[in-house]
Parts: C-alpha cells; structure tokens; sequence
C-alpha cells in the first residue's frame, strides 16, 4: 500500500486551509486607501488597557471601511519575568523601527507608521485626518508652485 495518496491529501488540505487563513487574516482598501492604526500593547502594561478600548471602538470605522485598526502585543517586560503570551518579536521590531530610533512607548500608536502621542479622546481621528489633508494640500501647492 502506497502512503502516497494519505500523504497528498494532508499535504492539500495544509494548503487549503493556509489559504482559508490568509483570506481571513488580509485587508484591503476600495478605490481610497482606509489608514492603518497599529496599537503597539501588551497584557502586562497598566497604562495599555485604556488604548485597548479605545482601539476596540474604532471598530465601526473598520466596518465602514474608514480605516483599519490593528493591536500588535508586545513582550517589553519579558526579560523581567513577566510575559505577554500574545506578544511576537516581529511586533517589537517593528515598533522600534516605526519609532526611528525614537522613544519607545506603551500604549504605542501609530497611524499610517507616523508615531501618533495624541490618539486618545473624542474626534482624535477627525483631527489627525484633518491635519493629514492640510499637508497633503500644502505638498501639492509647493509641487505646482516648482513646476
């Protein structure tokens, strides 16, 4: 009896459901790019669970696809003993490399990979949007002003 067969059936089902897991985990924008708010967190930060509500409330913007709010747990006090069990390694280099060598901060949130220290509060969103679109204009002015 060949293991053949067993074999290419486990193999299949592996990438079927690699597949199914991708789909699950991916996000994409319509026709205008949602902004990205990344919550750098973790289990054994006293200051992360006010951030973790708030991210949670932003979940009706997720679903009208205003933007996409994620939470990356990080491990920053696993060296003392106390462990994240959700924290990855990759979220920690990737906080250190948004911060640009910068300070480092728990609860850490970024938007659009700009550290954002005023995310909390009614209409923060509103606001940064805002300030977004005022730079954005002025880059366009200075552009057709050189050209």
């Amino acid at each position: 009896m060949s293991l053949l067969g067993p074999v290419a059936l486990i193999v299949l089902t592996m990438a079927s459901s690699a597949q199914g897991v991708a789909a699950l985990c991916s996000a994409s924008s319509g026709p205008r790019q949602a902004p990205l708010v990344e919550l750098h967190t973790s289990q054994v930060c006293s200051s992360c669970p006010p951030a973790d509500r708030w991210l949670s409330s932003l979940k009706p913007r997720l679903d009208a696809g205003e933007l996409v709010p994620v939470a990356l747990h990080v491990g920053c006090w696993d060296y003392m003993g106390w462990k994240d069990p959700f924290a990855r390694r990759e979220f920690n280099e990737r906080q250190h490399m948004l911060a640009c060598g910068g300070t480092v901060y728990r609860p850490g949130v970024f938007l659009q990979r700009r550290q954002w220290r005023q995310w909390g509060g009614t209409g923060a969103i509103e606001r940064a949007r805002r300030r977004r679109l005022h730079r954005s204009i002025s880059r366009s002015r200075r552009a057709a002003r050189a050209a």
